[in-house]
């Protein structure tokens, strides 16, 4: 009898253990989905804007009480326009759930600012440091096109008379001292 009701404690500890093996709630099952398309079957879908109005088309169907390990989306600007306008990802409720904006991040297609938050950057050129401000790109981008003005203003009182717009420039020792001169040519005087 003593053996018995041993037998039986034993029986439903080990039934309470393995219950919940049973039960696990799907989010924590084992494997990973991958959603590829939006909702309707699209795996991309082409958005037409003049920066001003949202678009509901992009939407994506989810099971609730999902997780997201990553998402990428690929989003890219084609118009007349300088940029998209802003873009961002909302949830069915209204919250912002991510948004390319941000000190730095300029206008999407249209990388305008410094990391700063800048449209410009100064930088004291010398022998130990001179790097400007990094730019902010978003991951995987293509870069089409760039374009830089650039302005030189040298920090001597003499021996520098300006000539206009740079043209050339070449770095060399002209009187032997051992020290690296430069000779600009500008588009005045070539």
């Amino acid at each position: 009898m003593q053996e018995s009701r041993t037998n039986k404690k034993t029986l439903i500890l080990v039934v309470l253990f393995l219950t919940p093996i049973f039960f696990v709630p799907q989010s924590f099952a084992s494997g990973t989905t991958q959603v590829n398309t939006f909702a309707g079957g699209a795996s991309s879908i082409t958005v037409v804007s003049d920066g001003n109005n949202t678009s509901t088309d992009l939407q994506i169907d989810l099971e609730r009480n999902v997780t997201f390990q990553d998402a990428s989306f690929v989003v890219e600007g084609q118009s007349a326009a300088d940029t998209a306008g802003s873009v961002w990802i909302n949830s069915s409720s209204g919250d912002t759930i991510w948004t390319y904006s941000g000190v730095g991040y300029g206008d999407l297609s249209h990388q305008n600012t410094f990391q700063t938050g800048a449209t410009f950057d100064t930088v004291q050129l010398n022998n130990s440091s001179g790097m400007p401000s990094p730019i902010l790109l978003p991951k995987n981008a293509t870069l089409q096109s760039s374009q830089a003005n650039i302005t030189y203003s040298p920090n001597i009182d003499a021996q520098f008379v300006q000539v206009g717009a740079v043209k050339q420039m070449e770095l060399g020792d002209s009187n032997g001292d051992n020290q690296t001169d430069a000779f600009v040519f500008s588009t005045l005087n070539s």
